[in-house]
């Protein structure tokens, strides 16, 4: 019978990933440029370039346009691959060297400094088909709160990148990782869970589960590493992974094969497979960040918190699965037109709660 905590069985299983597009993805620096007025950009410059894991990493620092811009600068703003414009007043949308940035393909995300605007400023504006997100750069949470959800719509796809250049980016973008990844799991273990019903399929499925669960949690941990500025293969950072995890990643899915066999166990089983993933990757950004492990109370507490995280998204899941839908209409004599009933587009899921990153700051 194998070991699963076994660091030999995490090397195969490892070497049947191929990272390099990961990796190819995150080394490559994206062009951010800042448009507006030197001490708003200035904090939002800060932010962005203060963030976990530096010590050493080069500092990216993005080129800043006061306005009003030059023909040449709306040229050259042209070739970025986000520019954020900084404004005091909202009627500075309809300036004519911004309205030019507007009509370029390149996405532009706009702000409106609460501090200049005054308390009187709006609480949100749209002018045309720009959306203008108003905040507090002067106010670190406010920052956190409602710029860096704007950024990582923005970055979606390319969040890798972001982070390494940018520091200030690396706490959300980890998080959303995290996040994402748990409900990948989540969702593949309540399919194969439920097919683990049927008896023939039990230890196929079982043993298959065991290594895509565990892939999907290498593979986060090796974004979250790309993500904090680490570099090398997967290969690399494996004895790394597996000394902050412990037997992390293969432990909990051993309980979930034996929670399947319990009452309700395609809940309990979906649920297991969120936390262990949520509590992996808990670690894996606890260590980058602090440089420091999690101690067995702490992984015990993150495991614990995925596990109620878990248990609300595989009952949502499981809803979402028993949703009925609407059966094609009955073809009514020869050659009538069939009409076929669209299924009804499931609920989304119920914004779950912000994970609880680590809970110190240095």
């Amino acid at each position: 019978m194998p070991v699963w905590n076994d660091l030999g069985m995490l090397w195969r299983i490892a070497g049947e990933i191929d990272v390099r597009p990961i990796q190819e993805g995150a080394v490559q620096t994206p062009r951010l440029a800042l448009v507006g007025p030197l001490p708003a950009v200035g904090l939002l410059q800060g932010y962005l370039q203060r963030g976990p894991h530096t010590a050493g990493q080069p500092v990216t620092t993005p080129p800043t346009y006061r306005l009003p811009l030059s023909f040449s600068d709306v040229a050259a703003l042209a070739n970025y691959d986000l520019r954020v414009a900084v404004l005091e007043r909202l009627d500075q949308v309809h300036r004519d060297d911004l309205q030019a940035l507007v009509q370029q393909p390149a996405p532009l995300l706009a702000l409106l400094d609460r501090a200049a605007a005054g308390d009187d400023g709006p609480a949100e504006g749209s002018v045309g088909p720009l959306s203008v997100l108003v905040c507090s750069l002067a106010d670190q949470e406010s920052v956190r709160r409602e710029v860096w959800p704007a950024f990582e719509a923005a970055i979606r796809g390319r969040e890798l990148a972001w982070a390494r250049a940018y520091p200030g980016l690396r706490p959300p973008v980890c998080r959303r990782l995290i996040l994402d990844t748990c409900m990948v799991n989540a969702t593949y273990a309540l399919g194969t869970g439920i097919a683990e019903m049927i008896p023939p399929f039990t230890v196929p499925f079982a043993v298959a589960d065991m290594v895509i669960l565990t892939k999907n949690q290498l593979i986060l941990a090796y974004k979250i590493a790309m993500a904090m500025g680490d570099t090398g293969s997967l290969q690399d950072l494996l004895p790394k992974f597996a000394s902050v995890v412990g037997a992390g990643f293969l432990w909990r899915q051993v309980a979930r094969e034996l929670l399947a066999l319990l009452p309700g166990g395609v809940v309990w089983k979906t649920a297991v497979a969120y936390a262990g993933t949520y509590a992996t990757g808990q670690a894996i950004y606890h260590w980058y960040a602090y440089e420091e492990r999690l101690t067995p109370a702490e992984l015990k507490a993150a495991f614990k918190e995925g596990l109620r995280r878990g248990k609300e998204a595989a009952t949502q899941l499981v809803q979402r699965a028993r949703r009925p839908t609407e059966p094609p209409a009955l073809l009514e004599g020869s050659g009538a037109a069939a009409h076929v009933g669209a299924s009804s587009e499931p609920a989304q899921t119920r914004r779950l709660r912000r994970p609880l990153l680590p809970r110190k700051a240095r």
